[in-house]
């Protein structure tokens, strides 16, 4: 019964969390690198940044950070060719390849590859993802998850994995196609098929 209050509270909760959006220029991607190598059409994307450290390019949108080693960047499907990449900030696009990490507060997530959408602002950790929470106090344990992908929302501190998704916290497991978690209140909904 005392984990139920707090998961139905959460329940309760989500939409609100999810309204308190940020504004458009908070999802904007701003990356960091320096000795690598930049190809592709400046004017009109895609534009791929590739560094030889797996973690050698730095971005970051909002309170993620984003670690990988190659970055292909690019204005909307529908606008390819009519839109230059400049003026498309904002609804640009973003691929993170070669393994990619993930770092927001107390969470680290790593997996193959992550597509980013400044117009929604959801990342989405494609492949195997795996999740690690860090204990909030010194004793507690971290908060594993794995899933087939997991969406990032920058504009608030919720996650969903789905697919397979496994979350062990100590000595306790659950397995579900689908889990929401706020990170800040480490408390996560569990859904299954039928449920």
């Amino acid at each position: 019964m005392r984990l139920l209050i707090p998961l139905l509270l959460l329940f309760s909760l989500l939409p609100v969390l999810a309204q308190e959006a940020a504004p458009a220029e908070g999802r904007v991607l701003r990356l960091e690198f320096s000795d690598g190598v930049t190809s592709g059409n400046i004017r009109y994307g895609p534009l791929t940044y590739e560094h030889p450290d797996p973690d050698g390019i730095t971005a970051t949108v909002s309170t993620l950070t984003i670690l990988s080693g190659r970055v292909s960047l690019s204005v909307p499907a529908d606008q390819q060719g009519e839109l230059l990449l400049a003026d498309a900030e904002g609804s640009r696009e973003a691929v993170f390849e070669g393994g990619v990490t993930v770092l927001r507060g107390r969470l680290e997530a790593g997996g193959p590859e992550l597509l980013y959408s400044e117009a929604t602002g959801i990342g989405t950790l494609m492949d195997d993802a795996r999740i690690v929470i860090s204990a909030r106090e010194e004793g507690d344990d971290d908060v594993l998850i794995s899933a087939r992908e997991v969406e990032f929302d920058v504009d608030t501190d919720l996650s969903v994995s789905r697919g397979d998704v496994l979350l062990e916290n100590g000595a306790q497991t659950a397995s579900a196609a689908e889990l929401t978690y706020a990170e800040e209140l480490s408390l996560g909904v569990l859904r299954g098929e039928g449920g």
